[in-house]
C-alpha cells in the first residue's frame, strides 16, 4: 500500500483486556498494519477513539464521511504521521522548544545591543566603563547560545521533516487532527508553521514580549547581574527593572 493510497477506514483491534491494540489501514480490501501496542496513547492523542473505547468495544473504527473529500487527506501517509507523533511526540516539540528560545534570545540581543542600553540601569559602586564591559560580555553570552539554538532548530526541522512532517504535509495532518479530535497534534503543527515565520523586527514587540521573561533570561545566562524582585516594574509598565549591582556574590542570585 502507498503512502498517498486513499483509506476506507483504519482500525484500532483490541486486546481481550483491552488495553493492547494492533492498528490496521483499509484500502479497496486491502489491509496493513501500521501500529501496534499500548491503546492508551491512541486514546490520549484521539478524542473519537477515547469515545468508542469508553464503550467497551473490542475495536476502534476510524472513518470519514467521503463527501468531506477526504480523498485529499484521508491517505496512508496521513496515519502513519499520526502514529509517529503518538509515539515520538517529541519530533515535532522539539521545534517549537527551540524556536522558542531562539525568539527569546533575538529579543535580548536586540535590546542589549541598542545604543546606551546599559546606562540606563542604575547602578551601586560601578563605573561606566564596567557596565559596557558587563553588557557585551552579556551579548557574548547571549551570541554563543544563540549560534548553538540556531543548529539545534536546523538539525530538529531536519529530524521533522526526515519523518515527514513539513509544510506540505500539515495540511493533511490538521484535517486529520480536527476531525477525529487530535488537539494535541494540531497544536505542534501550529507551533510548526509559526516556526516557519519565524523572524520579527518591530523592537516595541520584541521588548514587550521578552520583559516578562528578562530575571528568568539574565539568571540562565549566568549573569553577574542580579535582580530584586522588588525593583521589577508592575506589569504593563516599560521601564527596565533596576540593576542593584555588578559582580556580586552568588549570594544576591537566591532572589
Amino acid at each position: 500500500m502507498k503512502s498517498n493510497t486513499v483509506l476506507d477506514y483504519a482500525v484500532f483491534e483490541l486486546s481481550p483486556n483491552l488495553t493492547r491494540c494492533d492498528f490496521f489501514a483499509w484500502s479497496n480490501g486491502n489491509t496493513e498494519k501500521l501500529a501496534s501496542g499500548s491503546v492508551k496513547p491512541f486514546l490520549t492523542h484521539l478524542k473519537v477513539a477515547e469515545e468508542q473505547a469508553s464503550q467497551a468495544v473490542q475495536s476502534i473504527k476510524l472513518e470519514v464521511d467521503q463527501r468531506r473529500n477526504a480523498e485529499t487527506w484521508f491517505t496512508k501517509g496521513t496515519l502513519e504521521r499520526f502514529v509517529c507523533f503518538v509515539t515520538t511526540p517529541e519530533v515535532l516539540e522539539m521545534v517549537n522548544t527551540f524556536d522558542v528560545e531562539m525568539s527569546q534570545l533575538e529579543a535580548a540581543r536586540k535590546i542589549y545591543s541598542q545604543s546606551g542600553i546599559f546606562m540606563q540601569f542604575p547602578v551601586i559602586d560601578c563605573s561606566g566603563a564596567d557596565i559596557i564591559e558587563e553588557g557585551k560580555e552579556l551579548l557574548r553570552a547571549i551570541d554563543v547560545r544563540l549560534a548553538a539554538v540556531r543548529e539545534d532548530l536546523a538539525t530538529a526541522y531536519g529530524r521533522a521533516s526526515a519523518t515527514g512532517f513539513n509544510l506540505d504535509t500539515v495540511p493533511d495532518l490538521q484535517h486529520f487532527a480536527d476531525y477525529f479530535g487530535a488537539h494535541r497534534l494540531n497544536v505542534e503543527l501550529d507551533n510548526l508553521q509559526a516556526s516557519s515565520q519565524h523572524g520579527v523586527d518591530d523592537m516595541e514587540t520584541l521588548f514587550q514580549a521578552f520583559l516578562p521573561n528578562l530575571e528568568h533570561f539574565l539568571l540562565n545566562l549566568g549573569s553577574t547581574c542580579c535582580l530584586s524582585n522588588a525593583d521589577m516594574e508592575q506589569p504593563g509598565s516599560t521601564s527596565v527593572p533596576k540593576v542593584l549591582q555588578y559582580g556580586a556574590s552568588s549570594d544576591c542570585l537566591a532572589l
